[in-house]
């Protein structure tokens, strides 16, 4: 194959191709969607040119049934005069076509609710797992057979057992329509009994069922996500002494093993689906940055060594760079000044209105999962109410829990708009402040103001550049119409004004959804604590870089003179905070356990083993590993004993902060939760069973009781003592694990700190930007090994330096293409920061050698503090 054509290859041809093969589907269907194939599919063609194609939109959300009352009130958009009072006219020919990027079993339930809703005789299901990912799933031996031949348990775990068990689920899903259609009237459950009783005359459904690997989004300019795993995030399992042929996915915690199912297979399905490497895995160069990335490596090598097909087609030659999220936590802590960031959280953060003055407010929403409030891009309830008139001027403010748009590509609605204003509208946010953001609305209502030739005094509306003249403008399209048409037909004009009104709120619902979305993350901004967790964070940065200097500048000083003579420690600060009031809060108010354990997190991240208590620890371990390898004749080269089998667990003993520090923590943290009364809503904080029984002891137990004994438990009184042990092993273990991956895993990036110096201290630095960085430097990088199939055999987590040795290291920049995926999630701030810096070397003269590569940046979600808060301490 010419490698010259195969580099000519648009990286988003072979996917944009696979939307354009199922738009006649998609045409005068009903369409239903889980909430992955939602957000992805308004990521490419977007959920307006959807609404054009097909009748009706469904969002599923958490298997939750979808009844007529629900869909009419919320789910149902309007777009033809088949349907009168969200009643529909029943067609000959009533076509649903189902996207579900879960498993088969996963999408029972919103399927057959829709067909309950309506007579459907023709049902595709677009699946977004292969077949392989079905087969091959830890639990598949738990899934029932519902044939009334047999009602024993069916492992899936070959090709003849799966068409079986997808053969049942098509005549569970045609049984489902027969028996809605038989008893119309009845309102009883969706049994699976009486399976002869349905077997009559009543019309045929075709349910048919496919696979699409939506395996692939681009909701900004250079940035990827693959949303069948956009849930997952690295866990501490894989922080430990296993070799990665050791690692069993029927082994791992069952409450990470469906993620990772997830996450090898969507990555497979992305690499097929894009031409990413031969089908064998050849010129698929994988550069594996801490612990979950090299089994992630493990896992795609292994599965593609085993494909025996032909390469019949072109592909890219692609060089893949694999970053665990958790080497790096501070970006993700932060409360940044960048407007989508705020925005993004506000809009994702679920907001109980009756507790707004309850300073406990965050800590009743700790364990609740923010990612899942997805609601239709067009809310109905927000913008009309049940006899489709235009709602009260209130509603205009109110805001979904999600802003689909966010991550949209409806530029289509803006056509009649200049071609300078016709772009995606949150592009262009994504670098900007609040205040730019709002001038940036402001300007673009103006225009379609004028466009639309609304008769209005624009300059006696608007008023200053502020949130309030952004409203006065939304006004303005909610109640002002065209003069294109005149005064004609003034028998009809009420009805036509409204129906002229609800068009242009229509057509523009992604300017009042971004309007809203400013408001509603102006007036939470206090709520949040916003500003004044900025400026803490700013501090302890600053505090962390001088730490870091007076490390440096003291190396002589005596082993007691730490504590004397330095300033506090940024884990003492933030326990100073723990016992402070809010500044501007009143003197009730402190700081939630969600806040300050996201700020331990910043703390412990960015100060890895870089203290003189640390490194005094380290340097003894050093030591003696050094003369345990002699003795021993190890075959690993001495620069990296630090990261040897025999010292990985020994890493996790090395103290980070002091131990008066720690402990000082820890009885803050105990004071905090006996005084508010919270560790009942603490769940990541519940008590270890007495019973260490194995797992398949576990799932012979009944569910309910489970439930039952651990809400028991939480009752149970608890003193300081108790809560004090839990504190240390389920809190100062996760940070300490946050702490010491660096030096684990990484051989040259071990530092956040960068610069310093007596008058400015040091600052924080990404190890986003210190790797892409690196790739341009003309020099061997130890952290950039390539993962080498062929020495899989004793290869350990923590890098051995003996890994793939050749005569002349590959690099990363050695392909023109170049992808850096971060596992477990990125923020805007981020994404914009390595943008600017690709930006800015391509057009260096000093890299004109790499002018024409090209780099993707992938993630599977965009991270805000409550996800991490929610990923770490679930």
């Amino acid at each position: 194959m010419d490698n010259n054509n195969s580099n000519n290859i648009k990286l988003k041809s072979n996917f944009e191709k696979r939307f354009q093969e199922i738009e006649n589907e998609l045409r005068d269907s009903h369409i239903g969607l889980d909430e992955n194939f939602y957000q992805s599919i308004n990521d490419n063609i977007g959920i307006s040119k959807l609404i054009r194609l097909s009748k009706s939109i469904y969002i599923a959300k958490d298997n939750e049934n979808i009844d007529k009352e629900k869909e009419t009130q919320q789910h149902q958009i309007f777009t033809t005069q088949e349907y009168e009072n969200g009643i529909e006219i029943h067609d000959i020919d009533n076509r649903l076509v189902f996207f579900c990027s879960d498993y088969l079993w996963n999408c029972e339930k919103p399927i057959k609710s829709l067909l309950k809703v309506y007579s459907i005789n023709n049902c595709i299901i677009y699946c977004g797992l292969s077949e392989l990912a079905h087969i091959s799933h830890p639990n598949s031996s738990n899934l029932k057979n519902n044939s009334k031949s047999s009602s024993k348990s069916k492992s899936i775990n070959n090709m003849q057992d799966f068409q079986y068990f997808k053969n049942q689920f098509i005549e569970k899903m045609e049984l489902s329509f027969k028996k809605e259609n038989k008893n119309k009237n009845n309102d009883d459950d969706d049994d699976d009994d009486d399976y002869e009783y349905y077997q009559d005359e009543l019309p045929n459904i075709s349910c048919i069922i496919k696979y699409f690997p939506l395996c692939y989004s681009q909701p900004f300019k250079n940035f990827f996500t693959i949303p069948t795993q956009k849930s997952l995030f690295p866990s501490n399992y894989f922080i430990n002494d296993l070799k990665l042929n050791e690692y069993k996915l029927n082994k791992m915690p069952k409450e990470i093993q469906d993620n990772v199912h997830k996450t090898i297979h969507s990555f497979l399905s992305f690499l097929n689906e894009m031409k990413l490497g031969s089908v064998s895995g050849e010129d698929l160069n994988i550069y594996p940055i801490g612990p979950f990335s090299n089994y992630l490596a493990h896992e795609i090598q292994t599965t593609l060594a085993t494909v025996t097909n032909q390469q019949q087609d072109d592909y890219h030659p692609i060089s893949l760079l694999l970053v665990d999220r958790s080497l790096d936590l501070v970006g993700p802590s932060l409360h940044s000044e960048n407007s989508m960031d705020r925005i993004y959280f506000s809009t994702t953060t679920p907001i109980k209105n009756n507790n707004n003055d309850n300073n406990n407010n965050n800590n009743k929403n700790f364990d609740g999962d923010c990612t899942n409030n997805y609601r239709p891009i067009i809310n109905i309830e927000t913008f009309f109410d049940n006899d489709n008139k235009i709602v009260s001027e209130s509603s205009i403010n109110e805001c979904p829990k999600i802003i689909s748009t966010i991550n949209g590509s409806d530029i289509e609605r803006h056509q009649n708009i200049d071609d300078s204003t016709n772009g995606r509208l949150w592009d262009g946010l994504i670098t900007k402040s609040l205040k730019d953001v709002i001038m940036i609305l402001k300007r673009r209502l103006v225009e379609i103001i004028s466009k639309e030739n609304i008769n209005v005094d624009i300059s006696s509306i608007a008023g200053p550049t502020n949130i309030q003249s952004l409203i006065a403008l939304v006004n303005v399209l909610k109640n002002g119409v065209s003069n294109d048409n005149g005064d004609d037909d003034e028998y009809d004009g009420d009805n036509n004004k409204d129906n002229s009104n609800q068009m242009l709120m229509y057509r523009y619902n992604d300017l009042i959804e971004a309007v809203a979305a400013v408001e509603q993350t102006l007036n939470l901004s206090s709520q949040f604590h916003w500003d004044q967790l900025l400026s803490i964070e700013k501090i302890l940065l600053l505090s962390s870089g001088y730490e870091l200097d007076d490390n440096h500048n003291d190396d002589s000083d005596e082993e007691d003179s730490d504590e004397d003579n330095s300033e506090p420690s940024i884990l003492s600060q933030i326990c100073d905070i723990i016992e402070t009031p809010i500044s501007g809060g009143g003197d009730d108010k402190y700081y939630s356990i969600q806040e300050i354990l996201i700020l331990c997190v910043m703390a412990y991240s960015i100060k890895g083993l870089t203290s003189k208590l640390s490194q005094k620890h380290l340097d003894s371990l050093s030591s003696t590993l050094n003369s345990s390898s002699v003795n021993n004749n190890s075959n690993l080269s001495g620069s990296g004993g630090i990261n040897d089998n025999n010292s990985v667990s020994t890493l996790e003993k090395i103290p980070i902060f002091s131990d008066s520090d720690e402990q000082r923590l820890i009885n803050c943290l105990s004071d905090k939760i006996l005084k508010e009364n919270i560790f009942k809503d603490l769940k990541f904080l519940k008590r270890d069973s007495t019973n260490n029984n194995d797992d398949d002891d576990d799932d012979d137990k009944d569910e309910d009781e489970r439930k039952e004994r651990e809400g028991n438990e939480r009752e149970r009184m608890i003193d300081k003592n108790e809560l004090n042990e839990i504190l240390k092993k389920k809190v100062l273990g996760t940070l300490k694990s946050i702490a010491i991956i660096r030096q684990k895993y990484l051989n040259e990036h071990k530092s956040l700190i960068s610069g310093g110096g007596s008058m400015m201290g040091a600052t924080y630095s990404s190890l986003l930007s210190q790797l892409v960085k690196s790739l341009f430097e003309n020099r061997d990088t130890k952290d950039f090994e390539k993962f080498n199939s062929s020495s899989l055999v004793g290869y350990l987590l923590g890098k051995t330096n003996w890994m793939g040795r050749s005569k002349k290291r590959e690099k990363p920049l050695d392909n023109r293409k170049v992808l850096i995926y971060i596992l477990g999630g990125i923020t805007f701030t981020e994404l914009k920061e390595l943008t600017d810096l690709f930006e800015k070397t391509l057009k260096s003269s000093q890299y004109k050698e790499f002018s024409n590569h090209q780099f993707l940046i992938g993630s599977n979600q965009i991270l805000t503090p409550l996800k991490l808060f929610n990923h770490l301490f679930k």
